[in-house]
């Protein structure tokens, strides 16, 4: 029975690509200075987010239960700030791979989705930390098979389990090759990053639109939920 979650089954002959990296520096070349102006705008929020984490490991109380009640808040903010900006460069990548052009205005678009935004930020990355724990591949399995929780979420507008079950059922069968997406994904960052933090401007951008391109080969249908869409939900018998 088919997964009313999962994309439409791709035509005989052919095959999802994942290697969209060629593609997507080809979109962004001729586009590099608006992705610089939003991945810097990203940079400077993680940054700050960073700094808030390190002052607020300063705020201590006596009580264990409250102390780690004032840790879990201060990572919950954090967490959701800069999900809602990394959500943001995603609606930002499926609409340039969409329209042909990047928006700005994306970026701050995302308000429409916030409970969303809300949980993948704290949910996601303890359930891909906890995967790395044991010997990291089950880590990266993870973030592979929930590569498109966020692209749905700001695309599609679903909630977020409904987002997980979606990104799930898309590519668990792949699950090996959307596994290898995410770690040429985190070797662009660290490249990126090696090159005195200026790579990012260009790997980061990258690497959004490689996975917005991929998210398109599986979804890419161009409808939301705002206008129309809904999972094909199977009659029930008689």
């Amino acid at each position: 029975m088919h997964d009313p979650y999962s994309p439409p089954p791709p035509q005989p002959g052919t095959a999802r690509e994942f290697d969209t990296f060629g593609r997507a520096w080809d979109i962004l070349k001729p586009h590099l200075a608006t992705w610089v102006v939003a991945y810097a705008f990203y940079l400077f929020i993680f940054f700050l987010s960073n700094r808030f984490d390190n002052l607020w490991a300063e705020v201590t109380h006596p009580n264990l239960a409250v102390d780690l009640f004032l840790t879990f808040c201060g990572y919950a903010v954090s967490s959701f700030v800069v999900t809602f900006v990394t959500c943001g460069l995603y609606r930002m990548g499926i609409n340039h791979v969409k329209n042909g052009q990047p928006n700005l205005n994306d970026l701050f678009s995302v308000s429409d989705v916030i409970p969303a935004i809300f949980l993948s930020g704290l949910l996601l990355p303890i359930a891909i930390v906890f995967g790395l724990v044991f010997c990291i591949v089950p880590g990266i399995m993870i973030a592979g098979v929930t590569l498109f929780v966020d692209p749905l979420i700001v695309d599609k507008r679903m909630g977020f389990f409904e987002a997980v079950r979606a990104s799930y059922a898309a590519l668990s069968h792949d699950f090996l090759a959307a596994s290898f997406f995410v770690v040429r994904l985190i070797i662009f960052t660290l490249a990126g990053a090696l090159a005195c933090l200026v790579g990012l401007l260009v790997t980061g951008p990258l690497g959004i639109l490689a996975t917005a391109l991929l998210y398109q080969e599986f979804f890419g249908d161009g409808v939301t939920a705002g206008n129309g869409w809904q999972p094909d939900v199977e009659e029930p018998r008689a």
